[in-house]
């Protein structure tokens, strides 16, 4: 439950602090990461925070129920959302490359 807390401000700290600031300059005249490289870096993250928010409100509601608490439900009810990891975690190499090649561009 703390883990799943700690993943979620995780994600909220990468779409708020990085990905929602790139996005607004990538739309000035001068940006300074492209619209598509932004895309290839973050790839699908604003989908996972919205499934592990969901997820963390239902083990939130669960844990008020301690010591009854059951999980399995809430695992197999997201079981077609979970499939998103695997685009997210197959995305890495891809972002690293992207970062890679755009700190080799002059600013």
């Amino acid at each position: 439950y703390e883990s799943e807390q700690n993943y979620v401000k995780s994600l909220e700290n990468i779409v708020e602090l990085f990905l929602n600031p790139l996005r607004r300059f990538a739309k000035s005249r001068d940006p300074i990461i492209p619209h598509d490289a932004i895309n290839k870096i973050f790839s699908n993250v604003e989908i996972v925070l919205t499934v592990n928010r969901d997820m963390l409100a239902e083990f939130e509601q669960r844990m008020r129920e301690w010591p009854n608490v059951m999980l399995g439900d809430v695992f197999k009810a997201r079981a077609p959302f979970l499939k998103i990891y695997s685009a997210f975690v197959s995305n890495y190499h891809n972002a690293i490359s992207t970062v890679s090649e755009l700190r080799k561009q002059p600013p």
